[in-house]
């Protein structure tokens, strides 16, 4: 690959079972009655919205898990746009909702949204086909659209002043987050798998199971490492850092500017998906219906936290962690059905967990 970095020898992820702490979250209520077909989760000031399926879209108190507000929009995907205004989509529609009320804001047209929008600041975007459209966050009103020569195949990342996209014939396309105009077009000979755009580069998982960063000023490939592994999903990134789950049960750790290896920490399950930057640590949520948490500094330790249903072999159904770490939510599926659990992080804990208790289920009503 033209400019690749390539690194010979892969490091092995390592870490004891007996290196893996306990993380500091406590349980605050648990629901062993979830709507089947429940899978998107997103956490509000005070309210997890829970969407999916046939299910109402609804919000649910943090400290009790009753139903704060509900309405009969059954969305497949959620996104919290600072804190007050909730995107949801429906079919291939864009909705705007409050996020204290449920209470639809406006709704775009049909066939906009072939994947789950992204957001930043005020600006929200969507794709469908070879078109990428932008609406003011507020209202929704029409901000720009973008017509491109291929069809976008992955979900739209944004950073501060660009909407990346992957598209079918392997390329990347950079646009101006304000006017929609292509900044840049950057071709690759692997198929990208994940994307997130991050300040000045975009980095991308691939077939191959490399992780590759392309430089928004060339643009060209910066650099590329061939672990050799899946993604369980897209990076996460800091100021200096990128975080990645791997399906062979390991978060890797790369440095942004230059792609060396930083850490290689084993997980102890699975990941079930992507992790995210929450707080001071990357969580990850693992298949077995628990998470771990790899901390955001060096020596990226990692922590677990061991599922709380107690059925017969659970398997994660949908996560979602809030921005500052605090709340994290669980929901697991069974033969017997599906449970969600949304615990709080524990304060001055020093890193054990204390008291899993598991209270009555939740009520979804006041």
């Amino acid at each position: 690959m033209p400019g690749a970095h390539v690194i010979a020898k892969p490091v092995t992820a390592t870490a004891p079972a007996s290196e893996w702490g306990a993380a500091p979250y406590r349980l605050t209520w648990l629901d062993d009655d979830v709507f089947a077909g429940t899978k998107a989760l997103a956490f509000t000031p005070g309210a997890l919205v829970v969407a999916g399926g046939r299910a109402p879209l609804e919000a649910r108190a943090l400290d009790t898990g009753t139903t704060v507000w509900s309405v009969e929009t059954p969305a497949e995907s959620l996104l919290v746009v600072d804190s007050r205004l909730l995107v949801a989509t429906v079919s291939t529609r864009v909705l705007g909702l409050d996020a204290t009320t449920g209470r639809t804001l406006w709704t775009s047209e049909s066939g906009l949204a072939a994947f789950p929008p992204a957001a930043r600041a005020q600006t929200v975007v969507a794709a469908a086909g070879s078109t990428v459209r932008a609406f003011r966050a507020a209202d929704g009103a029409p901000l720009w659209q973008q017509e491109l020569s291929s069809a976008v195949v992955l979900a739209p990342s944004l950073s501060d002043t660009r909407a990346v996209v992957v598209l079918e014939d392997r390329s990347l396309a950079g646009l101006d987050l304000t006017t929609g105009a292509v900044a840049w077009r950057a071709q690759m000979d692997v198929v990208p798998t994940t994307l997130t755009a991050a300040t000045d580069r975009a980095f991308v998982t691939t077939d191959t199971g490399s992780l590759c960063a392309l430089r928004y000023a060339s643009p060209k490939i910066d650099w590329c490492w061939p672990v050799g592994i899946p993604s369980a999903g897209a990076p996460d990134v800091d100021g200096n850092n990128v975080f990645v789950a791997y399906l062979d049960n390991a978060v890797r750790v790369f440095d942004q500017k230059n792609g060396k290896m930083r850490a290689a920490s084993a997980l102890p399950a699975r990941p079930a998906a992507r992790g995210r930057l929450a707080g001071d640590a990357f969580a990850v949520p693992l298949f077995d219906g628990g998470a771990a948490f790899a901390n955001g500094t060096p020596p990226f330790a990692v922590s677990r936290l061991v599922t709380v249903d107690k059925t017969l072999q659970p398997n994660l159904a949908g996560a979602a962690i809030s921005d500052d770490g605090e709340h994290l939510a669980l929901l697991t599926g069974s033969p017997g059905g599906r449970t969600l659990a949304v615990l709080a992080r524990v304060k001055d804990s020093g890193g054990s967990l204390p008291g899993l208790m598991v209270p009555a289920p939740a009520s979804r009503t006041p």
